[in-house]
C-alpha cells in the first residue's frame, strides 16, 4: 500500500464495523456520476470489509442525528411497524411543511439584509434567519413529536461510517452526531467546485455547500479525494480557514470493458446517427461543462463546410437558461447538434464505441471518468487542459486551451492517421479497477497507520483500460464525417475559419 510522508496512527481494528452512508443519494435506474460511485463502494465493500475482519452494513439518515439500515427501493422492512395515527400524521405533514418554510424564509432574510445594508435591518433579519434554523427543533420540543426510526442503528466506538455519495446535502449535525457516538466519519470527496468556481453554481446552494464543508473539516476524520487536484483545492481551502485536514488520494476505477460485439442503438434515427461517427460529448448539461464553448466551435465549422455531427449525452443541469440556449437555440439542433438527455448503459456504449472521438470541455473538474470510458471502448479523446485531466491521460491525447485551438484539434482529428495515432496511444493507458480502489480504500481504514497525502492504491494494480479486442458496433450505413455533397473526409486544411 502507496503510503504518504507521514501517517495517522489508529488504535485496534478488532470488532469494528464498516458502514456506507447512502444518505440522499439517488440509486434507482441507471445511476451516473456520484451515485455511480456510490453503487461501485456497495458492490465492493462487503467482500472487502469481510475479508479485512469487520461487519458491513449499509446505512442512511431517517430523521436528525438517527441513522437506519438503509433498503433498495422495493425492499422491505424487516419491522414494518404499527399504522400511523391521524395525530402521527398530521405532526410529520406540519414537519414537512416547516422543513420546506423555514430554509425559504431564512433565505429570504438574508436576501432582505443584502438589499437593505442598513446596520439595524441586517442584524435583525440575521437573527431572525438564525431563529428560522430552529424552527422545526422548536415544534418538536413544544409537541413531544418523535420520528418512530425502524431498522435504527446505533453507533459504537471503532466503528466507520464512510461516504462515498452526497454527503454535502447532509445536515453536518449528523455526522456530528454519529461521531458523538463513537463512530469515526470517512468521506469520499469528489470535489469542491462550489467553492473553488462558485460562478458556476446557484446561489444559495454553493453557499450552503461552502459552509457544509467548513463544517466537515471539524467533524470527518479522513478524506479520501478522488484526485490530486481535488486534494490540493480541498488542503488550500482549509489553510485558508487554518485548519487541519487529513487526505489522502483514492482515484475512482473503472470496469473492464467485456470483448465482443455491442449492439448498436434500437431506434433507426440513432442507428443513422451513430453512421455519421459524431463527436461525442458525456456529462451534465451544466455551466462548468463547456458545452457553450464547443457549440461555438462546432458552429463555426460547420459554416465552413464541415459536417461532422457533434452529439452530446447527459442530463439537465442547473443555471438551465445559459447553459441550454446555446443547445436548444442552435440553428443547426436536429441537423449536426443532437442532445439525449436519458440513454441506458448499453446506448451509451455504443455511442463510445462507434463515435469519431471524445470531446471533454469541462473548465474544471474534480475528476473526469468518460475520460476513462472512451478509451476503454477504443475511442480517442480531446480535452482541455485542467488539472484533473492531465492526472488521467496526460500527453497520451491531444489537449487544448483555447478556443482556436479547441477548433484546431477538432480539425486535427480529421488529419490522415491522426486518429488512429492517438488510438494507439491511449491503448496503452492503464488505470485502477473498482474491486482493487475499494479494497485500498477499507485496508487504509483498517490499518494502523492511516496514509496522508499520497495515493492509497499501489500502481502495480493497475490494468489496461480496454481489455483485448474490445467490441465494434455493426452499422448498416458507412461512416459519415465528410463535407455536403459527398466530398472526402476533410482534413485539418481543408476548412478554415
Amino acid at each position: 500500500m502507496a503510503g504518504g510522508s507521514g501517517g495517522e496512527e489508529r488504535g485496534a481494528p478488532q470488532g469494528r464495523r464498516l458502514l456506507v452512508d447512502c444518505s440522499l443519494t439517488p440509486l434507482t435506474g441507471t445511476p451516473t456520476g456520484i451515485p455511480r460511485v456510490l453503487r461501485k463502494y456497495l458492490t465492493y465493500a462487503p467482500a472487502a470489509a469481510r475479508a479485512a475482519g469487520m461487519d458491513f452494513m449499509a446505512v442512511e439518515i431517517a430523521a436528525p442525528g438517527r441513522f437506519r439500515r438503509f433498503r433498495e427501493v422495493g425492499e422491505p422492512r424487516a419491522d414494518p411497524g404499527r399504522p400511523l395515527s391521524a395525530g402521527d400524521i398530521g405532526a410529520r405533514c406540519a414537519l414537512v411543511v416547516l422543513r420546506y418554510v423555514s430554509p425559504v424564509l431564512k433565505h429570504l432574510l438574508h436576501l432582505i439584509g443584502a438589499v437593505l445594508p442598513v446596520r439595524l435591518v441586517r442584524k435583525t433579519t440575521d437573527r431572525w434567519a438564525r431563529s428560522a434554523d430552529k424552527f422545526v427543533s422548536k415544534f418538536r420540543r413544544r409537541f413531544n413529536v418523535q420520528p418512530r426510526v425502524r431498522e435504527e442503528v446505533t453507533f459504537r466506538p471503532g466503528d466507520v461510517l464512510l461516504c462515498p455519495g452526497c454527503f454535502y446535502h447532509m445536515d453536518m449535525e449528523d455526522y456530528a452526531a454519529a461521531r458523538a457516538q463513537g463512530a469515526e466519519v470517512v468521506v469520499v470527496l469528489h470535489d469542491i467546485l462550489p467553492v473553488t468556481v462558485p460562478q458556476t453554481f446557484e446561489y444559495p446552494w454553493r453557499w450552503d455547500f461552502k459552509q457544509r464543508i467548513v463544517q466537515a473539516l471539524d467533524i470527518v476524520a479522513h478524506f479520501y479525494c478522488i484526485s490530486r487536484q481535488t486534494q490540493d483545492e480541498l488542503k488550500r481551502f482549509a489553510a485558508t480557514l487554518d485548519k487541519p485536514v487529513r487526505t489522502a488520494v483514492a482515484y475512482n476505477g473503472i470496469d473492464p470493458v467485456a470483448v465482443g460485439p455491442v449492439s448498436p442503438p434500437s431506434d433507426p434515427e440513432r442507428r443513422a446517427l451513430l453512421a455519421r461517427r459524431p463527436w461525442l460529448m458525456v456529462g451534465t448539461v451544466e455551466p462548468r461543462k463547456g458545452y457553450g464553448e464547443a457549440v461555438a466551435a462546432f458552429e463555426a465549422l460547420w459554416r465552413a463546410g464541415y459536417d461532422r455531427p457533434l452529439v452530446i449525452i447527459g442530463g439537465k443541469g442547473w443555471l438551465a437558461h445559459e447553459t441550454q440556449a446555446p443547445i436548444l437555440e442552435s440553428p443547426w439542433l436536429g441537423k449536426n447538434l443532437f442532445w439525449f438527455r436519458q440513454v441506458d448503459d448499453e446506448t451509451l456504449a455504443a455511442f463510445y464505441e462507434g463515435s469519431h472521438a471524445l470531446l471533454a470541455a469541462s473548465i474544471s473538474e474534480g475528476f473526469g471518468l468518460p475520460l476513462l470510458e472512451a478509451p476503454a471502448h477504443g475511442l480517442p479523446v480531446l480535452y482541455r487542459q485542467v488539472p484533473a485531466f492531465r492526472e488521467i491521460l496526460g500527453d497520451r491525447a491531444p489537449s487544448f486551451a483555447s478556443h482556436e485551438e479547441l477548433k484546431a484539434g477538432l480539425l486535427d482529428m480529421e488529419a490522415p492517421g491522426r486518429r488512429a495515432e492517438i488510438c494507439a496511444a491511449l491503448a496503452q493507458l492503464r488505470w485502477y479497477d473498482w474491486p482493487s480502489v475499494v479494497e485500498a480504500v477499507v485496508a487504509d481504514l483498517m490499518a494502523q497507520t492511516r496514509t496522508l497525502d499520497a495515493s492509497i492504491v499501489p500502481e502495480e494494480v493497475m490494468r489496461p483500460v480496454r481489455a483485448g479486442g474490445a467490441g465494434v458496433v455493426q452499422l448498416d450505413v458507412a461512416p459519415a464525417g465528410s463535407l455536403r455533397g459527398g466530398m472526402e473526409p476533410v482534413s485539418g486544411r481543408q476548412v478554415a475559419v
